[in-house]
């Protein structure tokens, strides 16, 4: 019982554990990780340098390209717009149970442009888009924008954290699994139904 309770406990604490991206760019250069917990693992730049890593690629074995076996056709793919539709509710119901948490959110811009009218339709069309996506009302979040009629380039400085539990992630692929096998199923259901009516009509014509 007590291994039992541990294996539980370890469970919960994995589905509880948060998991997400930090992504930023500052000063002409980008860097993406991963985050498990409160470490970020970063993935750009790499751990390796450019003349490691082409070092790395030189060393593997080539393989001898292999023939596919040609794959088997099993279903039939020709939607209808219900079907696409009734796909795209599952999408959005899906994501809408997606719980994610914004840990930061810095974005610093300045418009610039060699001709001040661009640098000013710039700086609007960035401002309209913050304000639709609504990260001014974003919890821990610093967003500045600003336009410079006498700078000849932009500048941006931004960075971004978020995480989402691995409950939430499990009940996302649970959820676009069984729908989308539902979805499959009154599909290939309806396709057989067709070929059935052509069939038969066909046999009558005859």
């Amino acid at each position: 019982m007590k291994i039992l309770a541990v294996i539980l406990g370890i469970f919960v604490l994995l589905m509880l554990l948060p998991v997400g991206v930090d992504a930023g760019y500052q000063a002409g250069q980008a860097m993406v990780g991963i985050r498990v917990g409160p470490k970020v693992i970063w993935l750009y730049p790499g751990r390796f340098g450019k003349a490691e890593h082409e070092k790395k690629i030189g060393k593997k074995k080539k393989t001898p390209e292999r023939e596919e076996p040609p794959l088997k056709k099993s279903w039939n793919f020709d939607f209808n717009w219900d079907e696409i539709k009734a796909a795209l509710d599952l999408v959005v119901r899906s994501v809408k149970k997606l719980r994610f948490r914004v840990h930061k959110l810095r974005l610093y811009f300045i418009s610039g442009a060699a001709d001040p009218y661009n640098a000013a339709m710039l700086y609007g069309y960035v401002s309209a888009g913050v304000n639709a996506l609504g990260l001014t009302r974003v919890k821990r979040s610093d967003v500045r924008l600003d336009v410079d009629f006498s700078a000849n380039a932009l500048v941006i400085d931004g960075y971004l954290s978020v995480t989402i539990r691995i409950w939430y992630l499990c009940k996302f692929g649970l959820i676009m699994a069984f729908g989308g096998l539902r979805l499959l199923l009154k599909h290939r259901k309806r396709i057989k139904q067709e070929q059935a009516a052509n069939t038969l009509i066909a046999g009558k014509e005859v």
